[in-house]
Protein backbone atom coordinates (compact mmCIF):
# COMPACT_ATOMS: atom_id res chain seq x y z
CA UNK A 1 0.00 0.00 0.00
CA UNK A 2 2.60 2.13 0.71
CA UNK A 3 4.32 1.96 -2.62
CA UNK A 4 1.50 2.62 -4.50
CA UNK A 5 1.01 5.74 -2.41
CA UNK A 6 4.14 6.56 -3.01
CA UNK A 7 4.07 6.04 -6.88
CA UNK A 8 0.76 7.97 -6.68
CA UNK A 9 2.37 10.61 -4.92
CA UNK A 10 5.11 10.86 -7.95
CA UNK A 11 2.86 12.20 -10.34
CA UNK A 12 0.69 14.34 -8.02
CA UNK A 13 1.51 18.41 -8.29
CA UNK A 14 1.60 18.29 -4.73
CA UNK A 15 4.40 16.08 -4.34
CA UNK A 16 3.77 14.97 -0.49
CA UNK A 17 6.68 14.08 1.30
CA UNK A 18 6.01 10.45 2.75
CA UNK A 19 6.39 9.57 6.17
CA UNK A 20 6.04 7.16 9.48
CA UNK A 21 4.73 7.81 12.63
CA UNK A 22 5.28 6.67 16.22
CA UNK A 23 5.68 8.17 19.26
CA UNK A 24 7.33 6.39 22.32
CA UNK A 25 4.17 5.54 23.88
CA UNK A 26 4.25 3.70 20.37
CA UNK A 27 1.00 5.89 18.90
CA UNK A 28 1.65 4.80 15.23
CA UNK A 29 0.13 5.87 11.87
CA UNK A 30 1.85 3.42 9.09
CA UNK A 31 1.73 6.47 6.59
CA UNK A 32 1.59 10.72 6.59
CA UNK A 33 1.98 12.21 3.91
CA UNK A 34 2.79 16.21 3.91
CA UNK A 35 2.80 18.73 1.66
CA UNK A 36 4.75 21.85 1.08
CA UNK A 37 2.42 24.13 3.66
CA UNK A 38 2.68 21.50 5.94
CA UNK A 39 -0.66 20.22 5.76
CA UNK A 40 -1.51 16.41 6.78
CA UNK A 41 -3.08 13.10 5.69
CA UNK A 42 -2.14 10.00 7.66
CA UNK A 43 -3.13 6.85 6.64
CA UNK A 44 -3.45 3.27 8.31
CA UNK A 45 -4.23 0.17 6.55
CA UNK A 46 -6.24 -2.36 8.17
CA UNK A 47 -6.76 -5.82 6.70
CA UNK A 48 -10.77 -6.12 8.22
CA UNK A 49 -14.06 -5.93 6.98
CA UNK A 50 -15.36 -3.74 9.48
CA UNK A 51 -13.23 -1.03 11.02
CA UNK A 52 -14.08 0.27 14.88
CA UNK A 53 -13.04 3.37 16.62
CA UNK A 54 -10.28 1.50 17.97
CA UNK A 55 -8.59 1.37 14.81
CA UNK A 56 -8.24 4.81 14.47
CA UNK A 57 -6.35 5.52 17.67
CA UNK A 58 -3.16 6.76 16.23
CA UNK A 59 -5.23 9.04 13.33
CA UNK A 60 -6.80 10.70 16.53
CA UNK A 61 -3.33 10.92 18.08
CA UNK A 62 -1.67 12.50 15.46
CA UNK A 63 -5.09 15.01 15.01
CA UNK A 64 -4.39 16.00 18.41
CA UNK A 65 -0.72 16.33 18.30
CA UNK A 66 -0.30 18.11 14.57
CA UNK A 67 -3.60 20.64 15.29
CA UNK A 68 -4.56 22.70 12.40
CA UNK A 69 -2.19 21.29 10.37
CA UNK A 70 -3.91 17.57 10.13
CA UNK A 71 -6.32 17.78 7.05
CA UNK A 72 -8.10 14.47 7.53
CA UNK A 73 -6.93 10.56 8.76
CA UNK A 74 -8.06 7.60 6.30
CA UNK A 75 -8.44 4.05 6.95
CA UNK A 76 -8.07 1.94 4.22
CA UNK A 77 -10.08 -1.81 4.60
CA UNK A 78 -11.12 -4.21 2.55
CA UNK A 79 -14.57 -3.30 2.66
CA UNK A 80 -16.85 -1.54 -0.25
CA UNK A 81 -17.98 1.13 1.60
CA UNK A 82 -16.72 4.85 2.60
CA UNK A 83 -18.02 5.54 5.70
CA UNK A 84 -16.86 8.45 8.56
CA UNK A 85 -15.41 8.10 11.86
CA UNK A 86 -15.78 11.59 13.07
CA UNK A 87 -14.50 14.88 11.86
CA UNK A 88 -12.03 14.28 9.22
CA UNK A 89 -11.65 10.82 9.84
CA UNK A 90 -13.01 8.12 7.28
CA UNK A 91 -12.65 4.19 6.27
CA UNK A 92 -12.25 4.17 2.73
CA UNK A 93 -12.16 0.72 0.76
CA UNK A 94 -8.64 -0.49 -0.66
CA UNK A 95 -10.46 -0.42 -3.72
CA UNK A 96 -10.68 3.37 -3.76
CA UNK A 97 -7.00 3.87 -4.42
CA UNK A 98 -7.09 2.78 -7.58
CA UNK A 99 -10.20 5.25 -8.33
CA UNK A 100 -8.71 8.56 -6.87
CA UNK A 101 -5.42 7.61 -9.31
CA UNK A 102 -6.09 11.06 -10.92
CA UNK A 103 -6.80 13.13 -8.06
CA UNK A 104 -3.59 15.71 -7.46
CA UNK A 105 -4.29 17.90 -4.47
CA UNK A 106 -4.99 17.48 -0.87
CA UNK A 107 -8.39 18.89 -0.20
CA UNK A 108 -9.96 20.24 2.71
CA UNK A 109 -13.32 19.77 2.77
Amino acid sequence: MATELAKQASWSRVRPALFHFRTQKQQEVDLVMEDAAGRLVGVEVKNTASPTNGDFRGLRHLSEQTGKKFLRGILFYTGSTSVAFGPNLHAVPVSALWQLESATEFSSA
